[in-house]
């Protein structure tokens, strides 16, 4: 098991209230992201361990005094869960990485399905008890709402689960924007993006100026086959060229 500051009070932290937390978090300015570092590593021990070893965790009770012993408790039994009842497979062949960036996406990207930025969908995290400051909460990893997926500097990151993010903001009555209305879009602002940097900068314009058109096309390659062609003609229709 992984060992921990023991200056921190976690096991009051992990079974108390709102109004006590806060105070504790008074105390210990750090104290969330502290504890959202180690339920992540957590369960990516666990993730790493032979069934046997996590139905052994799962089954064992720890002492509500001893934090850590309880996380890997809960997040054991979670795992042994999903074990038993896996979701159903597709047939088709993809990359771990495929499967990964299926399910899963930083704010920015699934933000901006629904006409959100990265910090607004924050914000709408954090209403939902999901996200606290820069991190998220035990309840979003324990619920698989979020994975703790930390950046190669070993800074904090989160990815978060599209399905269930999706199902919230459908149900905050967040309108999704249909495949083509959220390729136009974002094929919109990276064009926009290009523009302005071409005002900016005479290197950049001559070279938009030669290749914008070959940008164009490899951004609109980009689209599925199927709504390619309305993508362009909504494109066409609202005269957005590099």
């Amino acid at each position: 098991m992984i060992t921990t500051d023991k200056s921190y009070p976690f096991a009051e932290y992990l079974f108390a209230d709102k109004l006590i937390r806060n105070e504790l978090r008074q105390k210990h300015p750090t104290i969330d992201a502290e504890w959202s570092r180690i339920v992540g590593q957590i369960y990516g021990e666990i993730d790493r361990m032979p069934i046997a070893e996590i139905q052994k965790l799962a089954e064992t009770n720890a002492s509500p005094e001893d934090a850590i012993a309880t996380q890997y408790h809960r997040a054991a039994a979670r795992r042994l869960e999903q074990r038993q009842n896996p979701p159903k497979q597709s047939q088709a062949r993809t990359t771990s990485k495929e499967k990964f960036t299926k399910h899963w996406g930083n704010q920015t990207d699934i933000g901006r399905h629904y006409g959100m930025s990265a910090i607004a969908l924050g914000r709408f995290l954090t209403e939902q008890g999901l996200k606290d400051g820069k991190h998220a909460t035990t309840r979003a990893v324990d619920e698989e709402y979020a994975k703790y997926t930390p950046l190669k500097n070993e800074t904090p990151f989160y990815m978060w689960n599209r399905e269930k993010i999706g199902t919230l903001l459908d149900t905050a009555g967040k309108t999704k924007k249909s495949p083509i209305e959220f390729h136009v879009a974002d094929i919109t602002a990276k064009i926009n993006a290009l523009n302005a940097r071409a005002e900016k900068d005479p290197d950049e314009e001559l070279l938009l100026s030669k290749f914008g058109y070959y940008l164009f096309e490899d951004m609109l390659n980009e689209v599925p086959l199927n709504i390619r062609n309305a993508v362009r003609a909504r494109l066409e229709a609202s005269e957005v060229s590099c």
